[in-house]
């Protein structure tokens, strides 16, 4: 049942939530770098990307 390409989209469909919510990871595993492309405009980057960090400290180095 899942799509070849744009499983994020369809993810965030209702018809495929069913009205439930979905937990991201705290942590982000990739980076989201661009506002215009052909699958992404401002409003939908705003909506999902605009508000999440990322660590741009090379040094940085999870604790054991």
């Amino acid at each position: 049942k899942w799509p070849h390409e744009h499983w994020d989209h369809w993810m965030r469909d209702n018809t495929q939530r069913r009205n439930r919510d979905s937990i991201f990871p705290e942590v982000p595993r990739d980076y989201h770098a661009g506002r215009k492309g052909t699958f992404m405009d401002e409003y939908h980057h705003n909506r999902y990307f605009k508000d999440i960090d990322y660590n741009t400290d090379p040094s940085f180095r999870w604790a054991d």
